[in-house]
């Protein structure tokens, strides 16, 4: 069996006395898609948000790529947190695009400023992932020239574009 490039185990995440996330575990191969399905309340984007670390879990093991943090205990270091958000990409509900960037420049600020890709490498991967969500033709444009698809395609292709 291939291993997990996505390994979440025995996550828990407490808000108070409410307990959000229960012993949640997750493994999730390269290349497989998943859904996390649940009634409003559940814990889904608790637990989404734990994966990338906007919430700090309460217990737990989570691992992305080569990246591992044990989540019980002292926080992590800022160098573990920097190696997993490496490998993570996520898509917001409101698309979390900044205005006053085209899209292109949208996709490559990241890669730029977190996996230290020169402009010309950014770009060069920014246009394939545009590509493969239709967008090639809006790489200048600014999001408020794109319908709310096209901005959240536009979110994808960013989110897509990591190592």
């Amino acid at each position: 069996m291939e291993r997990p490039f996505v390994s979440a185990q025995s996550v828990t995440k407490r808000f108070g006395q409410h307990t959000a996330v229960d012993d949640v575990s997750l493994d999730v191969v390269k290349g497989q898609v998943i859904s996390i399905i649940g009634p409003s309340g559940a814990g889904k984007s608790s637990f989404i948000r734990c994966l990338n670390l906007l919430e700090t879990p309460d217990a737990g093991t989570l691992r992305i790529g080569d990246a591992q943090i044990q989540l019980s205990g002292p926080q992590p270091a800022k160098a573990q947190l920097r190696a997993l958000r490496a490998y993570t990409g996520m898509v917001f509900q409101s698309f979390n695009l900044f205005p006053h960037l085209t899209a292109l420049r949208n996709i490559t600020l990241a890669q730029m400023r977190v996996h230290n890709r020169s402009r010309a490498e950014a770009e060069e991967r920014a246009m394939a992932e545009l590509g493969r969500v239709g967008l090639e033709s809006k790489a200048n444009a600014y999001p408020a020239e794109c319908s709310g698809g096209q901005q959240q395609r536009i979110a994808i292709a960013r989110a897509s574009s990591g190592p």
